[in-house]
């Protein structure tokens, strides 16, 4: 594999596994690419803006010398933490989860329907990951859209196992 870098020929290094190997590319997944692009669709609807504008705050902004800027600032207010935060620390998130942990899988038609919700089933939920210790000393994220959403996948390996 060549790579045309500054008007010369230069192997490109390959990537390797920890055992030394060359890695493999990934098998396309066709199922994986159509939810993510479900879910991207459904992020633009005017349910999720909504519900996202039920939970904006604007408050005035200081800029660097004192003086109050001309733009506000955005604040959004976390469903479960009650905290606010930076648009971009928020994310629009389902109160009962698209894929049922009690069912698993089950089809199109289900997954599309749970997906497309009305707003009651929308929260807003804080997404910033922020570096915390515990008490045995290791270091994690926490985010109340981080932990329950690991709540959720916790309880559809427990479903995977039992079956």
């Amino acid at each position: 594999m060549y790579n045309i870098v500054g008007g010369y020929m230069a192997k490109r290094k390959q990537k390797l596994t920890k055992s030394g190997k060359p890695r493999k590319k990934p098998k396309w997944n066709s199922n994986a690419a159509f939810r993510g692009a479900l879910r991207r669709v459904f992020a633009r609807s005017p349910k999720v803006v909504e519900v996202k504008q039920a939970a904006r705050k604007e408050e005035i902004k200081h800029n660097k010398d004192g003086s109050v800027s001309k733009k506000k600032r955005v604040l959004y207010q976390c469903a479960i933490c009650g905290k606010w935060f930076p648009g971009t620390h928020v994310a629009v998130d389902h109160v009962n989860p698209v894929i049922n942990p009690e069912t698993g899988w089950v089809d199109w038609n289900d997954f599309i329907s749970r997906l497309d919700c009305d707003k009651d089933n929308l929260q807003v939920v804080c997404s910033y990951t922020k570096k915390y210790e515990d008490e045995t000393g290791k270091y994690g994220t926490y985010s109340c859209h981080y932990k329950k959403s690991q709540d959720e996948r916790k309880a559809l390996k427990l479903l995977k196992d039992k079956s």
